[in-house]
């Protein structure tokens, strides 16, 4: 049982630092996709579209496409900014749960690993679980 207790341990510090260089990367990526939503950055991808160094496979005029284009970026920012907080709060339990591990810990590691799209943090939950429940049952 001590293998797994420390599996898990080293699972969790994993987890953490790929949730916080996740959260750096779709922060990043979001500033971006929002920088190519803005009008200035309309009337370039126009321009683009008219010289032809912009292809798309939208139909319509290039004013079409490109409010198709932009709409697209602004949703997928939107979506990586919400995976972002699921990704931070990920990190700070997954921090928590190496210090002090308890049943609601591991739970809530298991939820947010899904939510955030860190797996490996699913089977640093069920390890804790597996673990603490393992330590519940023991007579000293």
């Amino acid at each position: 049982m001590k293998g797994l207790r420390i599996a898990k341990d080293i699972i969790f510090l994993v987890c953490g630092i790929m949730s916080i260089v996740s959260s750096v990367t779709l922060i990043t990526l979001s500033g971006v996709f929002i920088g190519f939503s803005t009008p200035g950055a309309r009337d370039v991808m126009i321009e683009q579209l008219n010289n032809g160094t912009l292809t798309t496979s939208f139909p319509g005029t290039p004013e079409e496409q490109v409010m198709a284009i932009q709409a697209l970026l602004l949703s997928l920012a939107i979506s990586f900014i919400l995976i972002t907080l699921f990704s931070v709060a990920n990190a700070i339990i997954s921090f928590m749960c190496r210090k002090k591990g308890n049943k609601t810990l591991y739970i809530l590691a298991i939820v947010f690993g899904a939510l955030s799209g860190q797996e490996l943090n699913i089977v640093g939950g069920v390890f804790g679980l597996i673990t603490h429940r393992n330590e519940q049952t023991i007579i000293y």
